[in-house]
């Protein structure tokens, strides 16, 4: 099978097209033809070596696919030919991989290749914020930071989609365009932000809503996380999902100002910990989709040899919406 594969920790560039011989599924994993693979941020980090779970290269990057069950190993209960979604932490932009059968999940055939590609990781992550780590209620005023990345552009969609009133707040207005219209109202903030620039960020959250922010999505945190806390309402909620900007110095006064919480935001945790409840939660969310109610653009897509572009063009946060490798077919889109 072809395979995107980096054999040092040097970024996307490293990444070169190689026949890989596909890994026979053991007891309780299933063997998958990727129809489509994800690109996240987290796959950048893995190929810098920068991830916070290491692993050891030569490594294969794509952590969230779709795919059709080829071969199923031992103690297995899908059967060949099942299409399912898949969260395999690596190898996924290939045109095989092996993955544990509890990490699969079957599609509806309402949801796409593309859709269950990438429902997963960004979607999954906004909605159990915005659900299990507070509970956004309709007409809640909701701020949304780095708005043009997965999880921001995510968790403006959700936010509508739950009856908020949703602030999308972005360095770059051009890269919001695929969720743009599901938000209230955009607000910029410059890339790079000096104190000066936090205060005036900070001016300009207060002038836009005065009486403060039920609820802040924030997978920037660096610069922007203080002034975004400071503009929470009494009793709002500031969720930690990532640190785009760098990790923030939070003087500990300001939740208690607010008489707010500040929470760290763990998907991953919650489905490891609670699988049970993380696949009825996911259920939640395809059903949300399929009402109509939230609203999901259809991701870009390349080709597997457009890979290494796409990658290298998110690492220099060049990328906007969402995006996906089609290992197994052509793009839709140049790749």
């Amino acid at each position: 099978m072809k395979a995107l594969v980096s054999h040092s920790a040097d970024g996307p560039e490293a990444l070169t097209i190689e026949d890989v011989k596909p890994r026979d599924p053991g007891e309780g994993e299933l063997l998958l033809e990727v129809l489509a693979c994800g690109v996240n941020f987290t796959d950048v980090l893995f190929l810098l070596g920068l991830y916070q779970e290491a692993s050891a290269f030569p490594l294969t990057p794509g952590g969230e696919v779709s795919g059709i069950v080829r071969r199923a190993g031992a103690g297995t209960s899908l059967p060949p030919g099942s299409r399912v979604m898949a969260r395999c932490r690596l190898g996924g932009m290939a045109e095989m991989v092996t993955v544990p059968e509890d990490r699969c999940l079957p599609v509806p055939d309402t949801i796409s290749d593309e859709i269950a590609a990438i429902i997963q990781f960004s979607y999954a992550t906004a909605y159990y914020a915005l659900t299990r780590c507070t509970n956004l209620r309709e007409g809640d005023r909701l701020l949304v930071l780095g708005a043009s990345g997965g999880v921001g552009g995510a968790a403006v969609a959700i936010g509508r989609s739950l009856g908020a009133r949703v602030f999308a707040a972005t360095s770059s207005p051009d890269r919001l365009r695929p969720v743009v219209h599901m938000a209230d109202e955009v607000l910029e903030y410059p890339a790079d932000i000096s104190p000066e620039g936090q205060k005036a960020f900070r001016q300009t959250l207060r002038e836009v809503v005065p009486e403060g922010f039920d609820s802040v999505i924030d997978p920037v945190g660096g610069a922007l996380a203080e002034p975004a806390i400071r503009s929470l309402a009494s009793g709002g909620c500031h969720m930690v999902i990532g640190f785009a900007g760098g990790i923030p110095s939070i003087p500990l006064n300001l939740p208690l100002l607010k008489a707010g919480r500040i929470v760290g935001v763990s998907w991953h945790d919650f489905l490891t910990r609670f699988p049970a409840k993380n696949r009825e939660m996911l259920l939640e969310l395809f059903g949300l989709y399929e009402s109509g109610r939230l609203e999901i653009a259809p991701p870009e897509s390349v080709s597997l040899e457009g890979g290494p572009r796409i990658l290298q063009q998110m690492q220099a946060r060049q990328l906007s919406g969402k995006w996906v490798v089609l290992p197994s077919r052509a793009a839709a889109s140049a790749g």
